[in-house]
């Protein structure tokens, strides 16, 4: 959506985003539009925030993560499925100690 003009829907859309609290890098992957986009519209709706607080996460999230990773999904697609940058995934994943290396087994 390269130039599109922001339809009520798309604004709408925007809106619900900013109120679920994703950063402005998953708001821009969720809408295919640029972050420097997303963040002018936040600007111009009274949405931007310069530090987005993260939100908590749910043992739902949690046990869909484990699931996510173990199944060998990389972490730009179980950050785009649970709406959480690449980085709150590693992070998330230290700190529920699920080991993410494999050492190899001599044979």
């Amino acid at each position: 959506m390269f130039n599109e003009p922001w339809s009520v829907e798309d604004v709408n859309r925007l809106s619900d985003l900013a109120n679920e609290h994703l950063t402005q890098k998953e708001m821009s992957a969720r809408m295919g539009r640029s972050p420097k986009s997303i963040k002018l519209k936040l600007i111009e709706l009274g949405l931007y925030t310069k530090a987005q607080p993260s939100r908590p996460w749910s043992e739902v999230e949690e046990q869909r993560l484990i699931e996510l990773y173990n199944a060998g999904v990389d972490f730009q697609n179980i950050s785009l499925e649970l709406g959480r940058t690449e980085q709150a995934i590693v992070k998330r994943l230290v700190l529920l100690r699920v080991n993410m290396f494999t050492l190899p087994q001599n044979q």
